[in-house]
């Protein structure tokens, strides 16, 4: 994934509704349906219990929400600072050997 895609993702992920969410089974409608709801009690997404949704991609849906989204492009910015210095290392290593 490159930074212009991470960017995006971002940038989504911060004008979503906040999360965490759940992947509700029994909110009160008067509709069978199935929501995801955020942690402030949003209705994020409902789908019918007819529908072809399976309830483990509902509770996949609910994992993947924001917060998620942002911290694991946190972590892949961490790794790739880690990465850089690491690169800066072996090319400083690399010009010192070739001096002898």
């Amino acid at each position: 994934m490159d930074a212009e895609q991470l960017a995006q993702l971002k940038a989504a992920a911060m004008k979503a509704t906040p999360g965490p969410w759940r992947h509700d089974y029994f909110w009160k409608s008067k509709h069978d349906n199935k929501h995801i709801i955020a942690a402030d009690g949003t209705k994020v997404s409902c789908h019918g219990f007819a529908a072809t949704t399976k309830d483990a991609d509902g509770d996949y849906i609910a994992l993947a929400n924001p917060q998620t989204i942002l911290d694991l492009i946190a972590e892949v910015e961490r790794l790739r600072e880690i990465e850089r210095g690491l690169d800066a290392i072996t090319d400083a290593h690399r010009d010192a050997l070739s001096q002898y």
